[in-house]
């Protein structure tokens, strides 16, 4: 008996599961042609929005902060909620998990209910684009794609190299938020973006995102600072360098500091074309880089 209600209790949750819960009617079955899609990463609901498929969106992440709030929640990287990711009964599951491997219950639901999982890779520039023209082909959406396909043109002119660019950033440290301690390392979205528009991020060695104290700042003293903080007041920059801005710096000094205050500046995805933008005109408002005197060499 203790057997038959162990396997009971073990099958219970899986059982509730498929059958949903009774207050909680399930979402309308697919149509034959009807694509319902959960974008389970708000970097992948950033991209569907902007081919033109957030109505077919029928879940969303947990941290997502573009999609309508009516759109139900089934998960994040800490786990899914199975429970309403059945509910909504998607045709299409589409996120970046990242280098670990997708959760196991997640592939066999998936294969047993013939849903279509695709995880995209979203670490650099070049994924961003590719990401965004693989979604609209594994949608098998014709409006998609020709939006696919703008939107890769977007993505090829704005993050180009801009005229002045180089002259005004030289050497810049890219910071996330109003904290000084987090940096953008070589091989990040963020170093690329500074790079394909013509500058040179002022860590070259190290991670992706490398922790920096006043005193790396100090030694690295860059050309330029820029201050990657969603929302922030941008007229606040100087407040958000915090111990930096008595670190005698010379970006500091010069003026050549900024907030990209972006509501999506921090999300590998469509949204980094309006990044590179704010960026450039942030950049090209700044003085140009004086010469260093004749005789000395710079860092």
């Amino acid at each position: 008996m203790r057997r038959i209600l162990l396997a009971a209790l073990v099958a219970l949750p899986t059982f509730l599961m498929l059958a949903g819960c009774k207050d909680q009617a399930p979402s309308p079955a697919a149509q034959p042609g009807e694509t319902r899609i959960v974008a389970l990463s708000p970097a992948i609901a950033l991209i569907v929005r902007d081919l033109g498929l957030e109505g077919r969106i029928v879940g969303r992440h947990a941290f997502d902060l573009a999609l309508d709030k009516s759109i139900p929640v089934v998960g994040d990287q800490s786990g899914v909620d199975y429970e309403s990711l059945a509910r909504a009964q998607p045709t299409h599951i589409l996120l970046d998990w990242g280098s670990r491997e997708l959760p196991p219950r997640l592939a066999t639901l998936a294969a047993e209910r013939s849903w279509a999982l695709r995880d995209y890779t979203m670490l650099s520039l070049a994924d961003i684009r590719e990401t965004t023209l693989a979604i609209a082909e594994d949608l098998d959406d014709d409006n998609a794609r020709a939006r696919a396909a703008a939107l890769a043109q977007s993505m090829d002119d704005a993050w180009s190299a801009q005229p002045g660019f180089r002259e005004r950033c030289g050497r810049c440290l890219i910071l996330f938020g109003a904290d000084s301690t987090g940096a953008a390392g070589p091989g990040s979205f963020h170093a690329q973006l500074i790079e394909s528009l013509g500058g040179a991020s002022a860590v070259a060695e190290g991670a992706p995102f490398v922790t920096l104290d006043a005193e790396d700042v100090r030694r690295l003293d860059p050309d330029s600072i820029l201050i990657f903080a969603p929302g922030a007041d941008p007229a606040r920059a100087a407040d958000l360098l915090g111990p930096l801005a008595h670190a005698q710096l010379r970006a500091v000094e010069a003026g050549r500091f900024a907030v990209i205050a972006h509501t999506h500046g921090l999300t590998p995805s469509t949204a980094m074309i309006d990044v590179a933008r704010e960026t450039s005109a942030a950049v090209l408002a700044w003085p140009p880089i004086a010469p260093p005197p004749s005789g000395t060499l710079t860092p």
